[in-house]
């Protein structure tokens, strides 16, 4: 249906937002659906993003510090206490529990059973979001952003730069043979930067980036028409916010 979709508009690019897309095209197609181009991060980074243990065993191999991250299974136990209870393929914080017995641990595991038990990272106010791109010539763009969540979502962002957190999402790009846009979640710990997501599409902030110079998109369709890109320098201490609007109707025209 999506190729004949693209075929009868004449569709030059396809850009799927959401991990439910994703695995679907990651299944299905090989970089393109009929005529259009897609503008994605590849089967690699959206087979191991979209499944968080996955995602910490991937980080781990390439030698990465990650928080410890099991299956959900009936035989297996936390090694520790407070530990997050999430499940295995969902996106952003949706259905993540902070479990502190295993009786909440044999509760949540009833209801989703395809789940992963992981390391708790405290500190929230020291999680950090990062937009990473990685050209065809296989220069890696990273924007890094504390952050701090309203509803789920990133509803405050301080453009900051960690040169450890740089490396660490260089080498995840790298070990990705990634081409294209992906996000990275992490929070800053005693022992260093300690990666828990990896978001094989664009994120939420992509707007708030976009206005502060980060325009992984425009970047996206200039290399996917041949030409370079030129990224903007950042600027430190950059704050993006998010914002809900509201209007009044003139009478008679609701």
């Amino acid at each position: 249906m999506a190729e004949e979709f693209a075929v009868r508009h004449e569709v030059t690019y396809c850009l799927p937002m959401s991990e439910a897309e994703l695995a679907v095209l990651a299944k299905a197609c090989d970089g393109q659906v009929g005529p259009a181009q897609l503008l994605w991060a590849g089967k690699k980074a959206i087979g191991i993003g979209c499944d968080k243990l996955k995602t910490a065993e991937f980080i781990s191999s390439i030698g990465i510090p990650a928080p410890w991250t099991l299956p959900a299974t009936a035989e297996v136990s936390p090694l520790e206490f407070p530990c997050l209870f999430k499940l295995r393929h969902s996106a952003g914080s949706k259905a993540v529990f902070v479990c502190k017995t295993m009786g909440e641990i044999h509760f949540y595991r009833e209801r989703y059973p395809e789940a992963v038990i992981q390391e708790y990272l405290p500190d929230a106010e020291r999680e950090v979001t990062c937009a990473v791109y990685r050209s065809r010539s296989g220069r890696t763009e990273v924007l890094q952003m504390l952050r701090r969540l309203v509803g789920g979502f990133t509803g405050w962002a301080e453009v900051i730069y960690e040169i450890p957190v740089r490396e660490q999402c260089v080498k995840i790009a790298e070990a990705l043979d990634l081409f294209g846009a992906i996000n990275i979640q992490l929070r800053m710990t005693p022992a260093g930067p300690r990666i828990f997501e990896i978001n094989p599409r664009l994120s939420s902030t992509v707007l708030m980036r976009h206005l502060a110079g980060y325009t992984d998109v425009l970047w996206m369709l200039e290399e996917a028409a041949g030409r370079d890109f030129q990224p903007k320098p950042q600027t430190l201490g950059t704050v993006l916010v998010r914002t809900q609007g509201a209007a009044i109707l003139p009478l008679g025209k609701q």
